[in-house]
């Protein structure tokens, strides 16, 4: 299983604080049956700035001590960057990280707003053949017609494991399972932080998919995430009008 959302590197930003926990949650996605974690910590927000020259060579040390450790886990570059207006900037610089120099790059929303220029940024990326990937859209409650309109100008959609499990309220939980019925999420990641905060939980996630969505829909996550690894196109489901039925069911009535 593979993983591409995860705040594993140490010190770095609100993820691994030392290199031990780094470890522990190294050995948790061994257990989850993970082998290829990309880590992502946050860059490009008002706290935490982590250029790709600085990720690249905190994966390489990482990866040598797992190596060393013979813990079987590959961890490949990555950066969560907030959307900003310089971001185009960054990119042609090299500041800014795709996954593994891929064509993804995974992007989160500010937590309090939603930025005016996303349509001329998405289109600005189609320009440059780079595919964003939406973090966590389920934690905005009123995205899905916006999320709606991005899918079809070619992002995709991450949702957090914990999102799903309801860790984050039944609101949080709700939003998530629509916005994957509505065909606007392609992903399933961790977001894993710490082993005592928000660990990697993965297999419980794809298990609850399974059981309310019906199993395609993870083998489809899943497939998503292997040819994201694979520098693969991936094909995305036309977006879907929420049906009333749906949130019925959901509640149980």
């Amino acid at each position: 299983m593979i993983d591409i959302h995860c705040h594993i590197l140490p010190e770095l930003d609100d993820g691994a604080a030392d290199l031990r926990q780094a470890l522990r949650m190294a050995e948790e996605a061994v257990a989850e049956g993970i082998h290829f974690v990309f880590a992502t910590p946050h860059h490009g927000s008002e706290t935490y700035e982590n250029d790709a020259m600085t990720v690249c060579r905190a994966v390489n040390d990482f990866n040598r001590e797992l190596l060393a450790r013979g813990i079987p886990l590959h961890v490949l570059p990555g950066q969560e960057i907030r959307a900003h207006a310089s971001l185009i900037d960054e990119i042609l610089s090299g500041e800014a990280l795709t996954l593994n120099d891929g064509p993804y790059l995974l992007m989160e929303l500010p937590p309090t707003h939603i930025p005016p220029y996303m349509e001329e940024l998405f289109h600005e990326l189609r320009v440059l053949r780079v595919v964003p990937i939406i973090a966590h859209p389920e934690r905005h409650l009123d995205i899905g017609e916006r999320m709606a309109q991005w899918v079809e100008l070619g992002a995709l959609g991450q949702v957090n494991a914990h999102s799903l499990l309801g860790l984050f309220g039944k609101r949080v939980q709700k939003n998530a399972f629509s916005l994957c019925r509505q065909n606007l999420v392609h992903f399933i990641a961790s977001d894993g932080h710490r082993p005592d905060f928000r660990p990697i939980r993965l297999q419980a996630a794809f298990q609850l998919v399974e059981g309310q969505l019906g199993e395609h829909y993870a083998r489809r996550y899943r497939d998503n995430a292997q040819k994201l690894l694979d520098g693969e196109s991936i094909d995305a489901l036309l977006p879907v009008r929420p049906s009333r039925r749906w949130f019925v069911r959901w509640n149980g009535k």
